[in-house]
């Protein structure tokens, strides 16, 4: 069921990118805080995988630097 969620989080990404929205996938401290899991009213046999933020994209996007993929691919004989 974990990775259920997980795909269906990143299926819900990528609708999002596809309508034109700014969209991140989070994890860490607050998912897996209890004190925002009883704000959420969730039971003791739910989890909380993660937060999708979803919202208009503003700024610039930093250009993702060259990279050599010989760097990092090995081709097999």
């Amino acid at each position: 069921q974990i990775i259920s969620a997980g795909c269906a989080a990143h299926a819900m990404l990528y609708a999002a990118f596809a309508q034109g929205l700014g969209a991140m996938w989070r994890t860490g401290t607050y998912a897996h805080d209890r004190t925002v899991w009883r704000g959420l009213g969730l039971g003791e046999q739910e989890e909380l995988i993660g937060y999708l933020y979803l919202g208009q994209p503003g700024g610039r996007y930093p250009d993702a630097p060259a990279r050599n993929p010989a760097d990092f691919v090995e081709r097999w004989s």
